[in-house]
This record gives C-alpha cells, sequence and structure tokens, in this order.
C-alpha cells in the first residue's frame, strides 16, 4: 500500500525519502469510531497516542524510564511491523526487571524479583501473575528464538501493567514525564 497524501500523490516514486509502509496486517484493526459511528483505520499516529497515556513518573529512574520509552516507541512502529507489538512488551518487562532491582535493591532472577515484591507488598498478587506471563513472554523471545505475535489488546494491557508497576515503584503523584 503506497503512500498517499495531500503532499505524496498515488504511485509517487520518493526513492531513498519514502517511508516505510504500514504491514498489511493493520488494515484490518480499526482506530477509532468517526461521528457516524463509521470505523476509522488504524494509524501510527493513533498508536503513538495512545502509547502516550500509560503513566511514568518523573520519579522513575533514567534505565527504566528509557527502557518505557522504547517500548512506547515500538508499539506505535508496530504499524509497520506488526511484530513490534511483541517486542514492546518484552522491552517493558526489561524495565520491570531493572525497576524492581533498583526499589528493591537486590540483584535476583526476574522471577526472584517479582516474588519478592509481591512479598514486600509492592505489587498485589494479580499484578504479579501478569508479570510472571511477561516474564515468560520475555523468556521465549531472548531464549526461544523466534519472534512471537500479540493483539494489539495483549500488548495494549501487559504494555499497560508494566507502565503501572514501574509507576507504583517510584511514584511522584501525577506528573508525569514529556515524550
Amino acid at each position: 500500500m503506497p503512500m498517499t497524501s495531500l503532499w505524496v500523490p498515488p504511485d509517487a516514486d520518493l526513492g531513498e525519502l519514502a517511508g516505510p509502509e504500514p504491514d498489511l496486517r493493520m488494515v484490518h484493526f480499526g482506530g477509532d469510531f468517526d461521528a457516524s459511528g463509521l470505523p476509522l483505520p488504524m494509524t501510527y499516529r493513533k498508536l503513538h497516542d495512545h502509547a502516550a497515556t500509560w503513566p511514568v513518573t518523573v520519579a522513575t529512574p533514567a534505565g527504566p524510564a528509557s527502557l518505557l520509552k522504547l517500548s512506547r516507541e515500538q508499539f506505535a512502529l508496530a504499524f509497520y511491523a506488526y511484530e513490534l507489538a511483541a517486542s514492546a512488551v518484552a522491552w517493558s518487562i526489561f524495565a520491570v526487571e531493572a525497576a524492581l532491582k533498583l526499589r528493591l535493591e537486590k540483584t535476583a532472577s526476574l522471577h526472584g524479583l517479582i516474588r519478592t515484591a509481591m512479598q514486600e507488598g509492592l505489587i498485589e498478587p494479580d499484578t504479579a501473575d501478569v508479570l510472571d506471563a511477561g516474564r515468560q513472554l520475555r523468556n521465549k523471545l531472548v531464549h526461544g528464538g523466534h519472534q512471537p505475535a500479540m493483539t494489539f489488546a495483549m500488548s495494549d494491557g501487559a504494555l499497560r501493567t508494566s507502565h503501572l508497576v514501574v509507576a507504583e515503584l517510584f511514584p511522584d503523584g501525577a506528573e508525569r514525564l514529556q515524550k
């Protein structure tokens, strides 16, 4: 599907200036509804703006904050490469792991960090279950040698949870980092 806009006519050859093409699977996702209730197509901008709603506190240390930022960027870029939605989840789990190590001031496996955080009351048991599922996905990605795909709903839930957990580990009220 060639890029077409008010500035780029259909079938224009932009050569090296051509942007990436949307992943063909994206044409099947609705991005929103218009005033008449008709579905609007998904766009990179809609995914980007949605990811910007996930919380990040100013108190979040630089390491986890940069990993979370990359996870948000990957989520939006999944418009062009669908599998990046699952990669975004893995990066958000890396951020949770880094945040837990800093908050607990200990080095352990992610599984151990999740258990310790739950035992110390930093996270709820149901959140620990979600994080453990994310840990397993991350392990499949890192150790399994294949790239899984996730729906946007699945990745949205995991990404939102990772962002919430890190924000709860390093709270500072309602402040948010600017992109």
